[in-house]
């Protein structure tokens, strides 16, 4: 077998943005000690996998991908480590299961995938760490790490707080994550500069739940209070609000959102059910009536500043209890409400969660039919709402080409949310990624649209570079990314 580069790494990542904001952080913390990135796990010493565990299908997954590198291993040789929430969640297990995995690192142990993998020569073996790393849940300050972008055409993810306070019923998000544990403003900005500084146009905000941000920390600021110093930074044009729980916020909240063109009129609120009942069997703190009154508060505080809300939601069908009625309130709600963009998810039975306790099973084919009738309901009440976007002028934040054919452009305009809400192709015209284009639409799908450049309205910042560029960046598995050290850029 020829000789590998020293200290190269293959890193894949898999599950949500928060997970891919850790994922970030590692390579950041990889390239800054000198660890080359390998373009293939064969090529790798030390391949990482940075996994999902949320519901089975993303557990599944991330089996799949550690049994395929471990074959990889099997073949070229090589190191394995496994991270994340699978890793916190199942470590004693996996080490069981799977001998071949050299060490697990859980949530807590971002910066140890780049220590192991600093300690690495073709002598070397993997001390430096033992082979079950999961330290307790809720340390470290927030401190902003060296970080590398991988997201396209002048977009990021700002993970403004980590682990979650909420209980509910089906969610094991709290004992692989810990307590809700935000970050200090000060940090959040100086990461947000120097995202911008490269070129970011776009932060979108997450965290396990948005609208809880700062009641941990001692001086008690609120999301407004970040918002408020976030919309000042320079060159950044869009922020976008991702993961906020529905629970009353004070009216300084709306006063910075309606008053901040680059706050975005974009909400993705999750509210799971529309039964009461199942509500609090799911052990959701707002009832429906809360929920209307909510949403109409938002929709017409926005009306006021001259702009239409595009809210995005989740609702999880199939929950133990739920009946034939709960899900026709469900279904009349849907219809009511006419939501702009809607995700559909079925249940899944995790050990360890109050729902696993819980009686009266919804059987899973029962359960698919459910989702997939939500989802048939609410493409008819998305393509109706894309259709009265034809005609109309918007701006768009150009990602590069598309992913479908790299004859074509896309992009997103502010009612579209990176990789969840479908996109903008740009039929005529030409442009940078990181461009912000004014865009005629003249046809409109289910999800996306299609339109032609009038104008490109503001160039892309430099350097716009990331670890992927325009040219179809991304090989997709599911939610995977892997990266290409072809790709990178600072």
């Amino acid at each position: 077998m020829a000789e590998k580069d020293t200290r190269s790494v293959f890193l894949l990542s898999l599950g949500c943005p928060k997970n891919r904001v850790d994922s970030e952080t590692m390579l950041g913390e990889l390239l800054q000690r000198g660890v080359s990135l390998a373009p293939s796990p064969e090529a790798a010493d030390l391949m990482v996998v940075n996994t999902c565990a949320f519901i089975g299908p993303a557990k599944e997954e991330s089996i799949e991908a550690i049994l395929e590198l471990v074959r990889q291993k099997e073949s070229t040789g090589g190191r394995l480590i496994v991270a994340g929430c699978l890793a916190q969640r199942y470590g004693s297990e996996l080490l069981d299961e799977i001998p071949e995995i050299d060490q697990i690192i859980g949530t807590g142990g971002v910066g140890e995938v780049a220590r192991a993998a600093s300690s690495l020569s073709m002598e070397s073996s993997t001390e430096a760490l033992p082979r079950l790393f999961t330290p307790p849940l809720g340390q470290g300050d927030g401190a902003f790490g060296t970080r590398v972008r991988s997201t396209r055409g002048g977009s990021a993810y700002l993970k403004i707080a980590d682990g979650c306070d909420n209980r509910c019923a089906f969610c094991v998000i709290p004992s692989i994550r810990g307590p809700q544990r935000s970050r200090p403003i000060e940090y959040l900005i100086e990461e947000a500069s120097a995202l911008i500084d490269g070129g970011v146009r776009e932060l979108n905000l997450i965290a396990q739940d948005l609208s809880a941000y700062g009641r941990d920390l001692e001086k008690k600021p609120h999301l407004a209070d970040l918002l408020d110093q976030l919309s000042g930074l320079d060159g950044l044009r869009w922020i976008r609000m991702l993961y906020a729980y529905p629970r009353p916020m004070p009216p300084r909240f709306f006063d910075v959102w309606g008053s901040r063109e680059n706050i975005l009129p974009y909400l993705d609120i999750p509210l799971q059910h529309a039964s009461d009942r199942m509500l609090r069997l799911m052990r959701r703190g707002p009832d429906t009536a809360f929920v209307r009154r909510h949403l109409e508060d938002i929709r017409s505080r926005l009306a006021d500043s001259h702009r239409d809300l595009f809210v995005r939601t989740t609702f999880l069908v199939g929950h133990p209890g739920e009946t034939v009625d709960d899900f026709k309130l469900l279904r009349d709600f849907l219809e009511e409400m006419r939501f702009e963009r809607v995700g559909v998810f079925v249940y899944s039975d995790e050990e360890g969660t109050p729902a696993y306790e819980m009686d009266a099973k919804v059987p899973p084919e029962v359960a698919e039919e459910r989702r997939a009738e939500l989802m048939a309901l609410q493409q008819n009440i998305s393509a109706a709402h894309q259709m009265t976007l034809v005609g109309s002028r918007m701006e768009v934040l150009v990602e590069g080409a598309s992913e479908k054919s790299d004859m074509v452009l896309q992009g997103r305009h502010a009612g579209q949310a990176p990789e969840v809400d479908g996109v903008v192709y740009l039929e005529q015209g030409c442009a940078a990624p990181g461009d912000m284009v004014d865009v005629e639409i003249h046809r409109a799908h289910e999800y996306d649209l299609v339109g032609r450049i009038l104008r490109v309205t503001s160039k892309a910042a430099e350097p716009v570079g990331t670890l992927f560029d325009s040219e179809l960046p991304l090989i997709r598995a599911g939610a995977t990314l892997r990266v290409d050290p072809s790709k990178v850029g600072r």
